[in-house]
């Protein structure tokens, strides 16, 4: 489990395997798309590769209008189709593996990157019932996971669902606002629209 901003997060394939660990409160909820580095691999390739496949990963919806003769569709773009790392130029990509030629750096570099990953996740959500919520998503009940696996080929093992539970004092259904009020400042990519 980590905890990251009063979410609480576990990985996609444990939660596939057992759902008994999501509570029945009523929350928000967040996907996140994690290639966990491992900072102790002596091959600096092979600690870059999941940060290559990252970069190739667009997990947002387009945006359509056809409000003039032409159809225009728009798609966030988080890296340069560049050949290079992370989409960088070739002198920042150079000073960046040089960086990472020590277990320290990796380190220091692995957290900064888990935090960035963390800070960004591409789907927001809010539940009565978290459990219910998220078995639907987990077992194709929703969208949701088939529009993971059209927009890429990530690994279940580096996706990780986080829930933040919310104490009601009232009988309204405050989870909608929250929701709407954390997709409107961060702006997950498969969420269609706030609310």
């Amino acid at each position: 489990m980590i905890e990251h901003n009063d979410f609480f997060y576990l990985n996609m394939s444990y939660l596939e395997a057992s759902t008994d660990d999501i509570t029945n409160k009523e929350g928000i909820y967040s996907w996140v798309y994690w290639p966990k580095l491992n900072p102790k691999e002596k091959d600096v390739s092979s600690f870059i590769a999941p940060l290559n496949k990252y970069k190739n990963v667009n997990l947002t919806y387009p945006e359509r209008t056809t409000k003039f003769k032409f159809t225009v569709k728009v798609r966030e773009s988080s890296f340069p189709q560049k050949d290079t790392l992370l989409g960088l130029s070739i002198d920042k990509e150079r000073t960046l593996l040089k960086y990472l030629n020590l277990e320290k750096n990796r380190i220091t570099f692995s957290n900064f990157f888990k935090n960035m990953c963390f800070s960004r996740p591409f789907y927001i959500g809010k539940a009565i019932c978290l459990q219910k919520r998220l078995k639907q998503h987990l077992t194709y009940k929703t969208d949701l996971r088939f529009e993971i696996e059209k927009h890429s080929n990530i690994n279940p093992n580096e996706i990780w669902i986080g829930i933040n539970t919310i104490e009601l004092t009232t009988d309204d259904n405050l989870s909608d606002i929250f929701e709407e009020i954390l997709q409107r400042i961060l702006k997950p990519g498969l969420t269609l629209r706030p609310g």
